[in-house]
């Protein structure tokens, strides 16, 4: 190799680190960090119901032990995760007419209850690439955003992220139920 071919391979490999990821960051929040804990107490969430409290308990409307969140319009588990889950069809990101309700309810529940926030997570089947999902991810999980916008959640209330299919509901799934599974937005409820 000539001392010219050595200089124009280090400075290649130089540009490409250097530029590695800095058109993403606008675009992914890869590295961003979370403005909500991720513990597993309700306390540590800003959530009522202190560790190990049954949030939700009870029946359609009635508040749970503690004074837990209204079970009404969606469970929430002791993670945060309202147990909610919006599907998609196959490669889209419409909220279908028989998803809407679901994110119907996650809106009553942020209007009933302003002080929280929550992260739409957006994932995807283990079809395509990791970009491409990635993407899809993002842009399922725009959608559910942009839905609850239009039922009149504040937009300051919501933060999105996109896993794409780096978590999986069915690990290794073969059939089209397991995928669809897979193709899915959920929504962790906490305080900022």
């Amino acid at each position: 190799m000539t001392k010219l071919t050595r200089v124009l391979v280090v400075a290649a490999l130089a540009a490409g680190v250097a530029l590695s990821g800095t058109g993403c960051k606008k675009m992914w929040p890869w590295g961003k960090k979370s403005t909500l804990p991720t513990t597993s107490t309700s306390t540590d969430l800003g959530l009522p119901g202190g560790p190990g409290g049954d949030l939700g308990a009870g029946g359609p409307g009635s508040e749970g032990a503690a004074g837990g969140l209204p079970a009404r319009q969606g469970q929430i588990n002791e993670k945060g995760r309202m147990e909610s889950v919006v599907y998609f069809a196959f490669d889209s990101s419409a909220v279908g007419d028989s998803e809407k309700a679901k994110v119907e309810a996650v809106a009553q529940y942020m209007k009933d209850n302003p002080e929280y926030v929550v992260v739409i997570e957006g994932h995807c089947d283990e079809r395509g690439t990791a970009e491409y999902n990635r993407g899809l991810g993002e842009r399922r999980a725009l959608a559910v955003r942009e839905y609850l916008v239009s039922l009149g959640v504040e937009d300051g209330k919501l933060e999105t992220i996109s896993y794409g299919l780096e978590k999986p509901a069915v690990a290794g799934a073969t059939s089209e139920e397991q995928h669809a599974k897979n193709r899915r937005c959920e929504f962790v409820i906490g305080t900022r």
